[in-house]
Protein backbone atom coordinates (compact mmCIF):
# COMPACT_ATOMS: atom_id res chain seq x y z
CA UNK A 1 0.00 0.00 0.00
CA UNK A 2 1.28 3.79 -0.73
CA UNK A 3 3.29 4.83 1.85
CA UNK A 4 3.23 1.57 4.38
CA UNK A 5 -0.26 2.36 5.37
CA UNK A 6 -0.88 -0.89 8.35
CA UNK A 7 -3.72 -2.64 8.08
CA UNK A 8 -4.60 -1.43 11.71
CA UNK A 9 -7.57 0.26 13.33
CA UNK A 10 -8.02 0.85 17.11
CA UNK A 11 -5.11 -1.12 17.65
CA UNK A 12 -6.76 -4.50 16.21
CA UNK A 13 -5.85 -6.19 13.24
CA UNK A 14 -8.60 -5.69 10.06
CA UNK A 15 -6.87 -9.00 8.69
CA UNK A 16 -7.70 -12.19 11.00
CA UNK A 17 -5.84 -15.59 9.66
CA UNK A 18 -6.70 -18.49 11.91
CA UNK A 19 -6.25 -22.53 11.50
CA UNK A 20 -9.29 -23.97 10.97
CA UNK A 21 -10.71 -27.76 12.48
CA UNK A 22 -13.90 -28.02 12.95
CA UNK A 23 -17.14 -26.31 11.77
CA UNK A 24 -17.08 -24.41 15.18
CA UNK A 25 -14.53 -22.09 14.20
CA UNK A 26 -16.31 -20.32 11.55
CA UNK A 27 -18.60 -19.32 14.70
CA UNK A 28 -15.63 -16.75 15.57
CA UNK A 29 -15.75 -15.12 12.07
CA UNK A 30 -18.73 -12.93 12.33
CA UNK A 31 -20.94 -13.26 9.09
CA UNK A 32 -20.76 -9.02 7.79
CA UNK A 33 -17.00 -9.89 7.52
CA UNK A 34 -15.50 -11.57 3.88
CA UNK A 35 -14.17 -15.37 4.67
CA UNK A 36 -11.82 -17.33 2.69
CA UNK A 37 -12.08 -21.14 3.77
CA UNK A 38 -9.33 -23.36 2.96
CA UNK A 39 -9.71 -26.73 3.64
CA UNK A 40 -6.82 -29.94 2.81
CA UNK A 41 -6.68 -33.35 3.67
CA UNK A 42 -2.93 -34.54 4.82
CA UNK A 43 -2.64 -37.63 3.06
CA UNK A 44 -3.86 -36.59 -0.13
CA UNK A 45 -2.91 -33.74 -1.85
CA UNK A 46 -5.61 -33.49 -4.62
CA UNK A 47 -8.19 -33.31 -1.29
CA UNK A 48 -8.26 -29.47 -1.43
CA UNK A 49 -11.26 -27.50 -1.20
CA UNK A 50 -11.67 -23.38 -1.62
CA UNK A 51 -14.32 -21.58 0.17
CA UNK A 52 -15.33 -17.90 -0.96
CA UNK A 53 -18.04 -16.61 1.66
CA UNK A 54 -19.22 -13.11 1.12
CA UNK A 55 -20.63 -10.67 3.77
CA UNK A 56 -23.86 -12.63 5.03
CA UNK A 57 -23.72 -15.75 3.39
CA UNK A 58 -23.40 -19.38 5.18
CA UNK A 59 -21.07 -21.90 4.88
CA UNK A 60 -22.35 -25.77 4.74
CA UNK A 61 -19.54 -27.67 5.42
CA UNK A 62 -18.58 -31.55 6.73
CA UNK A 63 -14.96 -31.36 8.12
CA UNK A 64 -13.58 -34.70 8.39
CA UNK A 65 -11.17 -35.95 11.42
CA UNK A 66 -8.16 -35.39 9.27
CA UNK A 67 -9.09 -32.23 7.82
CA UNK A 68 -6.72 -28.99 8.12
CA UNK A 69 -7.00 -25.53 6.88
CA UNK A 70 -7.47 -21.92 7.43
CA UNK A 71 -9.93 -19.36 8.10
CA UNK A 72 -9.04 -15.22 6.31
CA UNK A 73 -11.33 -13.34 7.41
CA UNK A 74 -11.86 -9.79 6.51
CA UNK A 75 -13.60 -6.28 5.98
CA UNK A 76 -14.97 -4.47 2.98
CA UNK A 77 -12.35 -2.05 4.15
CA UNK A 78 -9.48 -4.52 3.15
CA UNK A 79 -11.02 -4.70 -0.66
CA UNK A 80 -10.68 -1.61 -0.91
CA UNK A 81 -7.71 -0.80 0.72
CA UNK A 82 -5.95 -3.19 -1.78
CA UNK A 83 -8.02 -1.68 -4.88
CA UNK A 84 -9.33 -5.19 -5.13
CA UNK A 85 -12.67 -4.60 -4.89
CA UNK A 86 -13.73 -5.51 -8.65
CA UNK A 87 -12.38 -9.17 -8.05
CA UNK A 88 -14.91 -11.86 -8.39
CA UNK A 89 -15.58 -13.73 -6.66
CA UNK A 90 -15.36 -11.01 -3.60
CA UNK A 91 -17.36 -8.47 -5.51
CA UNK A 92 -20.34 -8.46 -7.59
CA UNK A 93 -22.29 -11.58 -5.27
CA UNK A 94 -25.81 -10.97 -4.39
CA UNK A 95 -26.94 -11.44 -0.69
CA UNK A 96 -28.61 -14.62 -1.79
CA UNK A 97 -25.32 -16.56 -2.52
CA UNK A 98 -24.28 -18.81 -0.02
CA UNK A 99 -20.93 -19.84 -0.37
CA UNK A 100 -18.51 -20.22 -3.63
CA UNK A 101 -17.36 -23.70 -3.27
CA UNK A 102 -14.06 -25.21 -5.86
CA UNK A 103 -12.26 -28.24 -5.83
CA UNK A 104 -8.94 -27.27 -6.36
CA UNK A 105 -6.15 -28.45 -8.89
CA UNK A 106 -3.33 -30.01 -7.24
CA UNK A 107 -0.86 -27.04 -8.92
CA UNK A 108 -2.73 -24.54 -7.94
CA UNK A 109 -3.93 -26.09 -4.36
CA UNK A 110 -0.20 -26.00 -2.98
CA UNK A 111 0.16 -22.21 -4.34
CA UNK A 112 -2.67 -20.90 -2.61
CA UNK A 113 -1.37 -22.90 0.25
CA UNK A 114 1.93 -21.16 0.49
CA UNK A 115 0.23 -18.00 0.05
CA UNK A 116 -2.15 -18.65 2.82
CA UNK A 117 0.60 -19.96 5.78
CA UNK A 118 2.86 -17.28 4.48
CA UNK A 119 -0.03 -14.67 5.22
CA UNK A 120 -0.77 -16.43 8.79
CA UNK A 121 3.07 -16.50 10.01
CA UNK A 122 3.13 -12.92 9.18
CA UNK A 123 0.27 -12.19 10.57
CA UNK A 124 1.10 -14.34 13.81
CA UNK A 125 4.68 -12.58 14.71
CA UNK A 126 3.59 -9.12 13.53
CA UNK A 127 7.04 -8.77 11.59
CA UNK A 128 5.44 -8.11 8.27
CA UNK A 129 2.79 -5.48 8.75
CA UNK A 130 4.60 -4.00 5.74
CA UNK A 131 4.13 -7.17 4.11
CA UNK A 132 1.26 -8.57 4.81
CA UNK A 133 -0.96 -6.35 2.03
CA UNK A 134 0.70 -7.00 -0.64
CA UNK A 135 0.42 -11.22 0.06
CA UNK A 136 -2.98 -10.37 0.73
CA UNK A 137 -3.46 -8.84 -2.16
CA UNK A 138 -1.81 -11.64 -4.15
CA UNK A 139 -3.60 -14.43 -2.81
CA UNK A 140 -7.19 -12.28 -3.33
CA UNK A 141 -6.11 -11.71 -7.25
CA UNK A 142 -4.88 -15.75 -7.36
CA UNK A 143 -8.12 -16.77 -6.17
CA UNK A 144 -10.17 -14.85 -8.36
CA UNK A 145 -8.03 -16.33 -11.26
CA UNK A 146 -10.06 -19.53 -10.17
CA UNK A 147 -13.31 -18.19 -10.36
CA UNK A 148 -14.45 -16.64 -14.38
CA UNK A 149 -16.50 -13.43 -14.14
CA UNK A 150 -20.03 -15.22 -14.56
CA UNK A 151 -22.09 -14.58 -17.62
CA UNK A 152 -25.28 -12.17 -17.36
CA UNK A 153 -27.85 -14.79 -16.98
CA UNK A 154 -30.33 -15.21 -19.74
CA UNK A 155 -33.92 -15.97 -18.79
CA UNK A 156 -37.32 -15.34 -19.90
CA UNK A 157 -38.31 -14.51 -16.33
CA UNK A 158 -39.86 -10.68 -16.73
CA UNK A 159 -38.92 -10.46 -13.41
CA UNK A 160 -35.39 -11.21 -13.13
CA UNK A 161 -34.74 -9.45 -16.11
CA UNK A 162 -36.35 -6.32 -14.64
CA UNK A 163 -34.05 -7.00 -11.62
CA UNK A 164 -30.94 -7.20 -13.56
CA UNK A 165 -31.81 -3.67 -15.31
CA UNK A 166 -32.27 -2.25 -11.93
CA UNK A 167 -29.30 -3.65 -10.65
CA UNK A 168 -27.43 -2.42 -13.79
CA UNK A 169 -28.88 1.20 -12.98
CA UNK A 170 -27.56 0.96 -9.24
CA UNK A 171 -24.42 0.40 -10.16
CA UNK A 172 -23.68 3.48 -12.31
CA UNK A 173 -22.27 6.03 -10.69
CA UNK A 174 -23.27 8.79 -13.06
CA UNK A 175 -26.90 7.99 -12.55
CA UNK A 176 -27.62 10.23 -9.99
CA UNK A 177 -30.65 8.80 -8.60
CA UNK A 178 -31.49 7.91 -5.24
CA UNK A 179 -34.78 7.32 -4.82
CA UNK A 180 -36.73 3.90 -6.03
CA UNK A 181 -39.36 6.04 -7.54
CA UNK A 182 -36.40 7.40 -9.93
CA UNK A 183 -34.94 4.13 -10.61
CA UNK A 184 -38.58 2.94 -11.36
CA UNK A 185 -39.25 5.56 -14.05
CA UNK A 186 -36.00 5.12 -15.92
CA UNK A 187 -37.28 1.64 -15.44
CA UNK A 188 -40.43 2.38 -17.27
CA UNK A 189 -42.66 0.62 -14.61
CA UNK A 190 -44.65 1.57 -11.58
CA UNK A 191 -42.38 2.05 -8.55
CA UNK A 192 -45.07 -0.72 -6.68
CA UNK A 193 -43.98 -3.05 -9.00
CA UNK A 194 -39.79 -2.50 -8.80
CA UNK A 195 -40.46 -3.05 -5.65
CA UNK A 196 -42.20 -6.26 -5.38
CA UNK A 197 -40.27 -7.73 -8.25
CA UNK A 198 -36.80 -6.64 -6.30
CA UNK A 199 -37.76 -7.80 -2.96
CA UNK A 200 -39.28 -11.11 -4.80
CA UNK A 201 -36.22 -12.20 -6.50
CA UNK A 202 -33.58 -10.69 -4.16
CA UNK A 203 -35.27 -11.10 -0.74
CA UNK A 204 -34.32 -7.48 -0.16
CA UNK A 205 -36.11 -3.68 -0.64
CA UNK A 206 -34.86 -1.33 -3.67
CA UNK A 207 -33.77 0.93 -1.00
CA UNK A 208 -31.07 -1.56 0.48
CA UNK A 209 -29.47 -2.26 -2.80
CA UNK A 210 -29.69 1.67 -3.80
CA UNK A 211 -28.19 2.41 -0.36
CA UNK A 212 -25.41 -0.61 -0.05
CA UNK A 213 -24.27 0.89 -3.46
CA UNK A 214 -23.84 4.51 -2.14
CA UNK A 215 -22.19 3.68 0.87
CA UNK A 216 -19.65 1.42 -0.95
CA UNK A 217 -19.37 4.28 -3.73
CA UNK A 218 -18.55 6.83 -0.36
CA UNK A 219 -16.33 4.40 1.45
CA UNK A 220 -14.21 3.75 -1.80
CA UNK A 221 -13.66 7.44 -1.79
CA UNK A 222 -12.66 8.08 1.42
CA UNK A 223 -10.45 5.59 1.42
CA UNK A 224 -9.03 5.73 -2.29
CA UNK A 225 -8.98 10.13 -2.82
CA UNK A 226 -8.10 12.73 -1.11
CA UNK A 227 -11.76 14.09 -1.88
CA UNK A 228 -13.43 15.83 1.28
CA UNK A 229 -16.99 14.69 2.24
CA UNK A 230 -18.69 17.62 0.44
CA UNK A 231 -17.24 16.62 -2.51
CA UNK A 232 -17.85 13.32 -2.25
CA UNK A 233 -21.20 13.93 -0.77
CA UNK A 234 -21.93 15.99 -4.33
CA UNK A 235 -20.78 13.58 -6.30
CA UNK A 236 -23.10 11.24 -4.74
CA UNK A 237 -26.10 13.71 -5.31
CA UNK A 238 -26.38 14.78 -1.81
CA UNK A 239 -27.07 18.69 -1.15
CA UNK A 240 -27.33 18.30 1.98
CA UNK A 241 -24.46 17.99 4.24
CA UNK A 242 -25.80 16.66 6.98
CA UNK A 243 -28.07 14.76 5.38
CA UNK A 244 -24.69 12.32 3.86
CA UNK A 245 -23.07 12.85 7.36
CA UNK A 246 -25.70 11.14 9.21
CA UNK A 247 -26.16 8.90 6.71
CA UNK A 248 -22.97 7.90 6.41
CA UNK A 249 -21.93 7.04 10.29
CA UNK A 250 -25.33 5.14 10.30
CA UNK A 251 -24.09 2.76 7.47
CA UNK A 252 -20.37 2.45 9.00
CA UNK A 253 -21.06 3.56 13.01
CA UNK A 254 -17.84 6.26 12.37
CA UNK A 255 -18.12 9.90 11.06
CA UNK A 256 -16.95 10.20 7.62
CA UNK A 257 -13.74 11.99 8.55
CA UNK A 258 -12.68 9.04 11.67
CA UNK A 259 -13.02 6.74 8.78
CA UNK A 260 -10.86 8.22 6.08
CA UNK A 261 -8.26 8.76 9.11
CA UNK A 262 -8.54 4.71 10.26
CA UNK A 263 -8.97 3.20 6.60
CA UNK A 264 -7.45 5.76 3.89
CA UNK A 265 -3.84 4.55 2.16
CA UNK A 266 -1.42 7.01 2.04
Amino acid sequence: MRGGKSMMHSGASLLRVQPLRCSDDLATAPKSLYRILWLAHPWDKSLRQLHVLPPGSSADLTFGHSQTGYLVSFPEEILLMTGCQHYYPFAGAQPSVRQHEKPIPVQDGLAIERMITNLARECAHHAGEMLIPGLLKVLIISIARLYPQPEAVVSECDELRLFQRFMKLVKDRKSGRRSVQEYANALSVKTEMLTECVRKVSGYPASHHIYEHIIHVAKHAAISSGASMKEVAYGLGFNDMAHFSKFFRSKTGMTFSNYKRAYQAI
